[in-house]
């Protein structure tokens, strides 16, 4: 997600961010044995907006080991082995790395670096050396002592807002919000009446109760006015995001559009890819790019747009070059998307359509 949406991004930069405690990651979740959702936070900001932790999570006795060993203070990866062999000698490296895991995706304890997160999906290695690299932490320490619920109930709702623009019972949901939309209710009721949002029927197929920030509202308005033509689009109607990005409203806030018939059903994978033209999503690319999936509706030249954005793509993971297999479930050289994207820079493979990486749109 970050080299997309971060302009000149380098992980060396965030890195020295997160060794001199200006952010710093949490893990929200397990998804999968080696992936998992993460929130980053600026330490000035992030007391605040907190999660509490699980009530219903139930450490085991090795996790416990753990916490107590953090509960004095930050420490190495060896300091935390040492303490899990003294209290389980015949200890084996998978079950130690599976009970830290564990503790970061309930989200209790987290490191001051990067390093465990990036080797977590990079090549396996031996050993817990992938756990290694800056100290671990109890997520405990870093609430701000004093701050009442409702402070923290202000504070994650600006938060949303910031993220989202406009807020309504999907927008909680798909946040995992404590409490649902109902916990946010009140402070929205408080922000309104002070005229700090507006409250309205804002978009189409959201819940009724929807509470935008009077200048989202503003450039909603001047979308549904404008509309302009196909042919007054340029590159920058062309945005390509990881389906998982939150930026991508398609399959939690609103439904995907319909597929071509019989086509697989797209999902908002690890992997997976969105092109979004105008706003509406007209492309969707399945882990490895083997699938490609093109909703109904879209016109030669929305198309057309669309499969150029797939040039934009970081490939992230990819060991090959990409390689379309399947286009809406039909072969990809017999599909009738065939001929926009050898237009486009694909050309035939033996295994389908395969991106041209010499290609250039409009060469001078």
């Amino acid at each position: 997600l970050l080299p997309l949406r971060v302009p000149g991004f380098r992980w060396e930069g965030r890195a020295l961010r997160a060794a001199s405690g200006t952010v710093f990651w949490v893990g929200q979740g397990a998804r999968g044995p080696r992936d998992g959702r993460v929130c980053l936070y600026r330490r000035r900001q992030a007391a605040a907006l907190l999660p509490v932790p699980d009530a219903g999570y139930t450490p085991g006795p090795l996790h416990l080991v753990l916490l107590e060993r953090l509960a004095c203070g930050a420490c190495f990866l060896l300091e935390l082995e040492d303490a899990a062999r003294a209290a389980q000698a015949e200890l084996r490296s998978q079950a130690f790395r599976e009970v830290l895991w564990d503790l970061v995706w309930a989200g209790l304890i987290t490191n001051d670096s990067f390093a465990p997160l990036r080797a977590l999906t990079g090549p396996r290695r031996r050993g817990a050396e992938t756990l290694a690299g800056g100290r671990w932490s109890l997520v405990a320490d870093l609430r701000r002592v004093g701050a009442t619920p409702t402070e923290q109930a202000l504070a994650r709702t600006q938060a949303l807002l910031q993220r989202y623009g406009l807020l309504s019972r999907e927008m909680a949901r798909a946040e995992g919000v404590g409490g649902g939309f109902g916990a946010l209710y009140p402070v929205l009721k408080g922000l309104e009446e002070t005229g700090r949002v507006r409250r309205g029927y804002f978009v189409e197929g959201l819940a009724g109760a929807q509470f935008a920030q009077p200048g989202a509202v503003e450039r909603l308005r001047a979308l549904r006015l404008e509309e302009p033509p196909l042919d007054g689009f340029g590159s920058g109607d062309v945005q390509l995001l990881a389906a998982l990005d939150p930026a991508n409203p398609y399959g939690v806030l609103l439904p995907w559009p319909a597929p071509a018939r019989g086509s697989a059903q797209p999902r908002r994978g690890a992997g997976t890819w969105v092109v979004l033209v105008a706003g509406q999503a007209v492309l969707w690319l399945g882990r490895n790019g083997r699938q490609l999936i093109a909703f109904a509706g879209s016109d030669a030249d929305t198309l057309a747009l669309a499969c150029r954005g797939l040039h934009g793509l970081p490939w992230l993971g990819l060991r090959q070059a990409l390689v379309i297999e399947q286009i809406n479930s039909l072969p990809a050289a017999s599909s009738p998307l065939a001929g926009i994207l050898a237009a486009n820079g694909f050309v035939p493979d033996y295994r389908g359509l395969a991106r041209d990486p010499h290609w250039q749109a409009n060469p001078k």
